[in-house]
């Protein structure tokens, strides 16, 4: 790895992190071992512990080790202070123990030595996702080793400016938590006022038919795998349709033309049709706004309307939560929930007539454009709140967050003495491993 990585300076000095910290791995003992685990033992930590977890310090995860357990890890129980550094599934995790803790094999923490601050190791590493992935190896499944991260490029500043960058930081980041946490509230009083809208707008029909008789054919995709084209029709999954609209640039791969073309017709999309997922993630309609052949998979239904039908009112219909709750009360199956083709043509929709259909999406359209504006509002926050904390932190570790103090003494003086330290220590004798790591 190249040093330096930009300038910082002069009372700044780049090193490795193995320098200045020790790297440790984890461990995980057998699983199927129930004796490993303890409601109250030695804390332990995996990446999953650290998803949505947003705080700077964390005690322990959802399981606990055993002695037994711990044993037969291969962990490392290491100081409060560690910097738990997730490397891999995903990279990038960061957390402060709060305690001793342990950790699985998806980490590879920083044991700071005396002298580096590890909130302001986490600040830098929270900076650096995109640095560390680079390091890491994989394709499918990328992985940062021990190794690489004790070569990972460090800005070590003077310990007085340490603390002065991580105040400065505590600081704005809040100010920008408090902000995101108002845009996030965008984001879901859209999606609340979205489904308010739908519930309204299909509450006051009493009158009700079955939704077949609103369609000319309602069908599934293709039960047998198709083909695989190089080029061709597009093969969508449900992901495709996540939006509510059709997105074909996600499709999975491709079909031959022939093999669409030979589809028996209520199996071909067409634009006013609607596509409504009965597989897993059960509920969601997207209409066909575009003429594109496509072929989509069998966990996903089609609906032709019919002249009696309109399109749009059909697919906000689908939406609605009054509808949602009849599919899945029909809904069949445990580990992956399935709407059976012949229960959704039997489940019942508003019975009122084309012009009536007509005016209820248009209102409906109406309302969602505002709520789109909101939701894209909410959006824009959210990307600009993450570019300006992106260039504080570029700011803190270039040195130009705060001002630097000549008084200070200068990260070169810090490093010898670590470097002194270090080799002053007695070395580990081979095979045992140590119960913590310092």
């Amino acid at each position: 790895m190249s040093l330096p990585r930009w300038d910082v300076p002069t009372s700044w000095s780049w090193v490795r992190a193995g320098d200045v910290a020790s790297i440790v791995g984890g461990g995980t003992p057998p699983s199927k071992v129930e004796d490993n685990f303890a409601e109250e033992g030695i804390p332990w930590i995996g990446p999953a512990d650290l998803t949505g977890f947003d705080g700077a310090y964390i005690g322990r995860g959802r399981r606990d080790l055993s002695e037994r357990g711990y044993a037969a890890s291969g962990a490392t129980l290491m100081p409060a202070g560690a910097v738990l550094f997730s490397s891999r599934a995903p990279i990038g995790y960061c957390a402060i123990a709060a305690n001793p803790v342990s950790t699985n094999q998806g980490f590879k923490s920083w044991v700071c030595a005396e002298g580096v601050a590890p909130e302001y190791v986490r600040y830098y590493l929270l900076s650096s996702v995109d640095y560390a992935d680079s390091l890491a190896s994989g394709t499918t499944f990328r992985e940062i080793s021990g190794k690489r991260v004790a070569e990972m490029a460090f800005p070590l500043a003077p310990l007085a400016e340490q603390r002065r960058i991580v105040t400065k930081l505590d600081v704005l980041t809040a100010g920008l938590a408090r902000a995101r946490e108002d845009a996030s509230r965008g984001l879901a009083l859209s999606k609340k006022m979205r489904y308010a809208v739908l519930e309204q707008a299909f509450r006051t029909v009493q009158s009700q038919v079955c939704i077949s008789s609103l369609c000319s054919s309602i069908s599934d995709g293709d039960h047998q795998a198709p083909p695989r084209s190089e080029h061709g029709v597009p093969f969508i999954t449900i992901s495709a349709m996540n939006d509510g609209k059709v997105d074909l640039s996600r499709a999975t791969r491709f079909v031959p033309s022939e093999y669409f073309q030979n589809l028996k017709r209520e199996r071909q999309p067409s634009v006013g049709d609607v596509l409504y997922s009965v597989t897993g993630s059960i509920g969601i309609p997207a209409a066909v706004t575009a003429a594109q052949e496509f072929v989509f998979q069998r966990h996903i239904a089609l609906l032709k309307p019919n002249a009696e039908c309109d399109p749009d009112w059909l697919a906000y219909m689908l939406a609605a939560p009054q509808f949602r709750s009849q599919a899945e009360a029909i809904a069949t199956g445990t580990a992956q929930l399935t709407v059976p083709l012949k229960g959704l043509r039997r489940l019942t929709v508003p019975k009122v007539g084309l012009a009536v259909q007509r005016e209820c999406a248009s209102y409906i359209r109406a309302a969602f454009a505002r709520t789109d504006r909101l939701e894209a509002e909410a959006k824009k926050a959210l990307a600009l709140i993450d570019r300006l904390e992106a260039a504080i932190l570029a700011k803190a570790f270039r040195g130009e967050l705060v001002a630097q103090d000549l008084n200070d003494e200068p990260a070169s003086v810090l490093l010898e003495r670590i470097r002194a330290r270090r080799a002053a220590e007695p070395k580990a004798k081979r095979g045992r491993r140590p119960k913590l790591a310092s």
